[in-house]
């Protein structure tokens, strides 16, 4: 069969099934939350190695990996003075423990413009940092670089605080290494309150938190469907399987990995074999610091030369997926956007960078790598790394088509040997990072690979 006739194939077996729709069930409803080391992420790990066998995947393993663990204990912050109440709140986790009395600082949004025009009455305090961006500004700025910048200028602890309106406490991984003060997740609602109290005068508070942390593994699950031809160059598709310990994590990212399986379900439901291997990988602890993938890229650090291309889907379920961020790669975008007019859709392909999901590990091993997601409207992540992060989010036409069109991109590389991407070398890795946005976000977070000082 020709490209043509295939991917008419793939598209019939993927819109007349709602397999995808019923692994995410799974993953949510069977399995609840997937955070790192619970009984919910293995298994779910051991469905998608199973699913990966049915659909007739080979070479189907758990991959283990160490990692150091994390146990969510209570934490209470109490406002002190005339109008005491308690404010709800989470740890984040990696947060140390802590028992302590501080006075409150607003630090708006915590870019670093705020925190230096704040910076002599940081040290002491507990600052209050909004998960927000100001309008306009240049980058995005994550939540570790936001923790580890109020650290140095001082700070006691870290309260975070949801942008997003609905009574939801966010959560979200604080640096591996190098956490030193306490940080705990606010709702919008908790995060208002308290500035309206500052309004009136200095305001105090007691900020107690337990938790524990100990040494556990994870595992990354790996199959794939080997290629004729080109058998010894490779494509992978992947995603993160776990999730935060709020909820089950619909959106991000039981999506992304429904759209993964279905993706390969329905390249090995394909007659004859695809002229480059597929390779698909659920990745672990990627929300505590990409951790999974990073121990996958060493792992198979002798093969990552053969991969002509990574596709991230993380969070892509969440709405149709039509963007394309080829992260760093603008040399590529012509060829991809090419690929969309002939899959007649619309696939908004650019060169967009960030360092904060799985795509990065395949980029510093100069890997051409995208992550695909969702531009024009609103991307509906707003229930992210909370308890409302739900099915009911959803819509199963929506998770059809967005696995449809990853299905349709991976079929187009897989089958496209005259396309040959160039791999970075290390020093063009380095000067890449160096000329991002994020080459002191990275500083700052500890995941600088380099010896350098800031």
């Amino acid at each position: 069969m020709n490209l043509q006739e295939l991917d008419k194939a793939l598209i019939g077996e993927i819109w007349t099934s709602d397999e995808s729709w019923r692994n995410l069930l799974y993953l949510c409803d069977a399995c609840g939350h997937r955070f790192m080391g619970s009984p919910g992420y293995r298994q779910a790990a051991e469905f998608v190695a199973e699913r990966f066998s049915a659909y007739g995947l080979q070479n189907v393993a758990l991959e283990p990996f160490s990692v150091r663990g994390w146990q969510r204990g209570p934490a209470r912050l109490h406002v002190l003075g005339e109008w005491a109440r308690e404010v709800p709140c989470i740890a984040l986790p990696y947060c140390v423990p802590c028992d302590q009395e501080l006075e409150l600082l607003d630090l708006g949004t915590g870019t670093p413009e705020e925190i230096d025009r704040q910076r002599a009455a940081i040290p002491g305090k507990a600052v209050i940092v909004s998960s927000a961006m100001p309008p306009g500004d240049k980058r995005y700025i994550h939540r570790m670089e936001k923790y580890m910048r109020a650290q140095e200028a001082g700070a006691r602890a870290f309260l975070f605080v949801n942008a997003s309106p609905g009574d939801m406490v966010i959560t979200g991984g604080l640096p591996e290494r190098g956490s030193d003060i306490a940080g705990v997740g606010l709702s919008y609602e908790s995060g208002a309150l308290l500035s309206r109290l500052l309004s009136r005068g200095p305001l105090r508070a007691r900020l107690r938190v337990e938790s524990a942390s100990a040494p556990i593994t994870s595992w990354n699950v790996v199959g794939e469907i080997p290629g004729g031809e080109r058998a010894d160059e490779m494509i992978v598709v992947g995603g993160h399987l776990d999730s935060h310990d709020l909820c089950a994590g619909a959106a991000d990212n039981a999506s992304g990995i429904a759209m993964v399986l279905e993706a390969a379900r329905a390249l090995s439901s394909l007659p004859g074999p695809l002229a480059r291997t597929a390779r698909f990988v659920a990745f672990g602890v990627e929300e505590l610091g990409l951790i999974g993938s990073e121990a996958y890229a060493t792992a198979h650090a002798a093969e990552l030369g053969r991969v002509q291309f990574m596709l991230n889907l993380d969070v892509a379920g969440a709405n149709i997926a039509n963007d394309l961020a080829l992260q760093s790669c603008p040399e590529e975008e012509g060829y991809f956007r090419a690929m969309g007019e002939a899959m007649a859709y619309t696939l908004n392909a650019h060169p967009a960078f960030h360092p904060y999901s799985d795509h990065f590990a395949f980029v510093m091993a100069g890997v051409p790598a995208g992550a695909l997601g969702h531009s024009g409207g609103e991307p509906r992540k707003g229930y992210a790394h909370t308890a409302a992060d739900t099915v009911d989010k959803l819509s199963p036409v929506e998770l059809r088509l967005s696995a449809m069109v990853a299905a349709r991109i991976a079929l187009r590389l897989a089958q496209d040997t005259a396309w040959k991407p160039a791999h970075r070398t290390a020093e063009a890795v380095r000067e890449l990072l160096i000329n991002s946005p994020f080459v002191e976000a990275l500083r700052y977070e500890g995941r600088w690979p380099w010896a350098e000082t800031k």
